[in-house]
């Protein structure tokens, strides 16, 4: 028989105290090394999260602004610049968004942020005039059938417009209780609160032109849009975009407008001043938009981040 011998050394003996606190230690900088570079990545995302949603901001913003701006003054093939053009709408002063015989018009804010102002016909709602009117205060005959008719609505401004005269007036009937696609437009009916284009009114039926008898061109009616953009303070608490009165983005510090007028030499050039210099607003041909944003949330120890972002925009219709 053979009989083998064990060594107490060949046993395993453990691990001692000072192994096990070298282990900590060296556990501990792990752990410190993980801490720090998971902080970091943290920091760069939110620091890449807001620069980005600032941008999305931005480009949101200024698009929003070049479906508006640069579209002002639009009235069927009749150019903003041509004066035969009636207002039938009740304008209390200049400043009044109903006031469409002037395409842009703007406040200075001073020390604040600016407002403006743009009023024109929508070209993607448009319906043919299908009857002559029997003379300058009458009903308008619309087709009926096509689409667009079906989202008219009671006390909504519409533009009528051929390549001779154009005239804004606000819809007195509900369209969609009448299958032959007349609208009226007559005086002392007033939008009630509450509702589209509350308090509005038309000081006069007399649009100064038969509309529909082909001597220019055939008469088609649109819908027209009159947007303010200005500064106030969002939902979120922040200081947003407003278009309107509907909020497009938060976190915008600051909202410049200048306004580019030809110079009177005939060279062709164009000034930009503001609006608190008196502005002669039916010669306004472009306007230069400052708007300066934020990251709204905290991206590092100092807080937020702002950019400052400028864009000039052509009214086309201000220009030949």
């Amino acid at each position: 028989m053979i009989t083998v011998q064990h060594n107490a050394h060949d046993q395993q003996a453990g691990f001692g105290l000072v192994e096990i606190l070298v282990a900590l230690t060296l556990s501990m900088f792990l752990m410190g090394g993980i801490i720090q570079v998971y902080l970091a990545n943290k920091q760069s995302y939110r620091m890449t999260e807001g620069l980005s949603r600032l941008q999305e901001n931005a480009r949101y913003s200024m698009k929003s602004l070049s479906l508006n701006l640069q579209p002002g003054g639009y009235r069927g093939c009749l150019g903003a610049k041509d004066r035969n053009f009636v207002n039938t709408l009740a304008v209390k002063d200049a400043t009044s968004p109903y006031d469409f015989g002037v395409s842009v018009t703007g406040n200075d804010g001073g020390s604040g942020s600016d407002t403006v102002t743009l009023r024109r016909a929508i070209g993607g709602d448009s319906i043919a005039v299908v009857n002559a009117m029997a003379h300058k205060s009458d009903v308008i005959t619309l087709d009926a059938s096509d689409p667009d008719y079906s989202r008219l609505q009671q006390y909504q401004i519409l533009t009528i417009s051929d390549c001779e005269v154009a005239a804004v007036f606000m819809i007195t009937n509900d369209p969609k209780k009448n299958s032959m696609g007349t609208i009226e437009h007559k005086t002392g009916v007033v939008a009630p609160a509450g509702g589209l284009n509350e308090g509005q009114s038309n000081s006069t039926e007399y649009l100064s032109h038969i509309f529909g008898a082909k001597t220019a061109s055939v008469a088609t009616v649109y819908s027209s849009a009159s947007v303010t953009y200005e500064l106030a303070t969002g939902a979120g608490g922040h200081l947003s975009l407003f278009a309107s009165n509907q909020e497009l983005v938060e976190g915008v510090q600051d909202f410049q407008v200048t306004y580019g007028l030809p110079l009177s030499d005939g060279s062709g050039n164009i000034q930009y001043l503001s609006a608190s210099t008196g502005l002669n607003w039916p010669a306004v041909e472009t306007l230069r938009v400052a708007l300066t944003l934020d990251t709204v949330e905290d991206v590092n120890s100092n807080g937020t981040i702002a950019k400052s972002f400028g864009r000039t925009f052509r009214v086309r219709n201000r220009n030949p």
